[in-house]
């Protein structure tokens, strides 16, 4: 799963360099973002549920609540309004740069999670 995912990722970011805009790597990069989840969050709620599906629901929908979490951390920094609530990737403010700390902490403390989980799960079978 990881090799295809990882394929996919370089086949959008060959054909957005190639057709859309050959200077345009923002979209490359943020193409690159969903690689990171998929390979730290997903694999340990797999494991939690035994369900795929529902752990890439489960995924997103804790990614979705970062971003909320982002969104407060504006409000109490800014206020409501003001434009600070947008997320450039251009020219990362508060917000983005607030996304991706929380992104950041919850990638890697599902995949500290996730492997000592596999560990204790897999590792008495061997």
């Amino acid at each position: 799963m990881g090799v295809a995912l990882s394929l996919a990722w370089v086949g959008f970011s060959l054909l957005w360099v190639s057709l859309v805009d050959p200077h345009d790597f923002v979209a490359v990069f943020i193409g690159f973002q969903i690689l990171v989840p998929s390979f730290c969050i997903v694999p340990y709620l797999t494991l939690i549920t035994r369900k795929p599906f529902a752990a890439v629901v489960f995924s997103a929908f804790l990614l979705g609540c970062m971003k909320g979490v982002a969104g407060v951390v504006v409000n109490l920094v800014y206020g409501w309004g003001n434009g600070h609530h947008e997320m450039p990737w251009t020219t990362p403010n508060l917000m983005l740069s607030t996304f991706w700390v929380a992104a950041a902490i919850l990638c890697i403390s599902c995949y500290l999670r996730g492997a000592r989980k596999f560990r204790f799960q897999y590792g008495r079978a061997a």
